[in-house]
């Protein structure tokens, strides 16, 4: 009897270690589920990441537009053509892009951006603002960066 004993004893001893060293399919399955969840979130992270990065890039190209107007009519005579304030209407919100002054001939910049500006004359100093738009992303949504300065007149 103890013989017999021994051996299913050291059957079920078998049969628990071999029990014991590896996982079943229902932990695989598990793992797998989460391990695929995680990676679909950070998919989607990525694709965030890029939106974001192309918005960024559309904005920086957009002040560096406005920026470079500003220096350029910054670098004008005080009664340059560029600086004349042709549209009165205008003067009490410059950044209203219904009535402009002044439209960049090479609209649209780089295909995308339209840089326009308006100026309000008040004899001895001039209020500028620089607006440029776009449009952004795949809904195409409207855009734009304003840039207001003064110039005055040098010699009044």
């Amino acid at each position: 009897m103890e013989r017999d004993e021994l051996a299913m004893s050291r059957a079920a001893m078998k049969n628990k270690a071999l029990g014991e060293q590896g996982f079943t399919l229902l932990e695989v399955l598990i793992a797998v589920v989460i391990l695929a969840v995680g990676l679909l979130a950070i998919g989607q992270m990525q694709i965030i990441a890029i939106r974001f990065n192309y918005q960024g890039r559309d904005t920086t190209q957009a002040i560096t537009l406005a920026t470079d107007q500003l220096e350029c009519l910054k670098s004008l005579p005080f009664d340059h053509a560029d600086l004349a304030d042709t549209t009165t209407d205008n003067n009490s919100d410059l950044s209203n892009t219904g009535t402009i002054d002044h439209a960049d001939p090479n609209n649209p910049v780089d295909g995308k951006y339209t840089r326009i500006w308006n100026v309000a004359d008040n004899s001895d100093i001039k209020s500028v603002m620089v607006v440029v738009s776009w449009l952004s992303g795949p809904n195409q949504i409207a855009r734009q960066v304003q840039f207001p300065t003064v110039i005055a007149n040098p010699h009044p």
